[in-house]
C-alpha cells in the first residue's frame, strides 16, 4: 500500500486502481541500499514517457528551418544566344558576362497553345539556336555545411546547371560523364509545368560558398529547327538550425508528489 507522511488523504486514483499494469521493485545485489520492496503503478510513468516522446518529436521537427528563397523564376539572368561557347570557360565565376544582354525570367519563345509558359514569359528569346547560355549571381550568407538546395525549373527542352563552375545537375540530356557540347541535342521535353530538383551532400557543400555565387545554365533544343525555347529557374536553400536544440535530461528519480513508495 501507499502512505503519505502527515496526510491521510487517499492516493490518486492512478496509484490505487488494482487493474493497472504494475511492477515490483525487489531487493537485489544491484538495488540501492535501503530501497523498500514495493509494488507501484506504471500509470504515471507512462504519462511521463508519452510527454518525453512528444518533446523529442518537437525538437526533431525544429532541427532544420523551412527552405529559404534565394531567387525566384522572375530573377534576372545574363544570356547568350549568338554563338557556341564550346572551349570557353563561361561557367567560371570570374568569367566576364557584362557584354551579354540581361532579362527577367521566364526567358522564352513559346506558341500560344502553352498558356502556362506564355503567361510567365518576361523576356523573349530568338529561335534558330541549338543551345542557349544563362548566368546569374546570388548571395548565400550561411555556411554550406549541411545545406540542401531546391531548384524549381521550367525548361524546354534539356539543361545542365553549374554552380561556381562545377556541374551539379542535368536533365533531359545524355547522362554524365558524357560531355555536353553546343551541338548536343536534348530529349524532347515540353515545359508544361514546374519541375523540382533537390541537391545535397558533397555536390553542394564543396561548390556552394559563403558570399557571392554564380549559377550558370545551358539549355539545349531537341532539334535544330525547334519552334520553342523556354528557361526559368528559381532557387531555395534549407540550412541547419544555427541554434541546436537543448539536450533533454530525465530526472534522476521519478517525481513523488509527496508520496513515499
Amino acid at each position: 500500500s501507499f502512505s503519505k507522511s502527515h496526510d491521510r488523504r487517499p492516493a490518486p486514483s492512478c496509484l490505487r486502481r488494482p487493474n493497472l499494469l504494475c511492477f515490483r521493485l525487489n531487493r537485489g545485489p544491484n538495488r540501492p541500499h535501503g530501497m523498500p520492496s514495493q509494488t507501484t503503478s506504471s500509470c504515471c510513468c507512462a504519462r511521463w514517457l508519452a510527454l518525453l516522446f512528444l518533446l523529442l518529436a518537437a525538437v526533431s521537427a525544429g532541427a532544420q528551418t523551412l527552405p529559404r528563397p534565394l531567387f525566384t523564376l522572375t530573377n534576372t539572368w545574363r544570356y547568350q544566344q549568338a554563338a557556341s561557347l564550346d572551349g570557353v570557360n563561361w561557367t567560371a565565376p570570374a568569367y566576364d558576362d557584362t557584354a551579354w544582354p540581361a532579362g527577367r525570367g521566364v526567358l522564352a519563345v513559346e506558341d500560344s497553345g502553352n498558356a502556362f509558359v506564355t503567361a510567365r514569359t518576361n523576356t523573349v528569346l530568338t529561335l534558330g539556336r541549338t543551345t542557349y547560355y544563362f548566368r546569374t549571381r546570388f548571395v548565400f550568407s550561411n555556411s554550406p555545411a549541411g545545406v540542401t538546395l531546391h531548384l524549381t525549373n521550367l525548361v524546354d527542352d534539356g539543361a545542365v546547371v553549374y554552380l561556381n563552375g562545377r556541374e551539379v545537375y542535368r536533365a533531359y540530356l545524355p547522362a554524365a560523364p558524357t560531355a555536353i557540347a553546343y551541338a548536343t541535342l536534348a530529349t524532347n521535353h515540353e515545359a508544361a509545368g514546374l519541375e523540382e530538383a533537390t541537391l545535397s551532400g558533397p555536390v553542394v557543400e564543396t561548390n556552394l560558398v559563403t558570399g557571392t555565387n554564380v549559377l550558370a545554365v545551358e539549355v539545349h533544343q531537341t532539334t535544330t529547327t525547334s519552334t520553342d525555347i523556354v528557361f526559368g529557374l528559381g532557387l531555395g536553400a534549407t540550412v541547419p538550425d544555427p541554434i541546436p536544440p537543448a539536450t533533454l535530461r530525465m530526472p534522476a528519480s521519478a517525481p513523488r508528489y509527496g508520496y513515499t513508495f
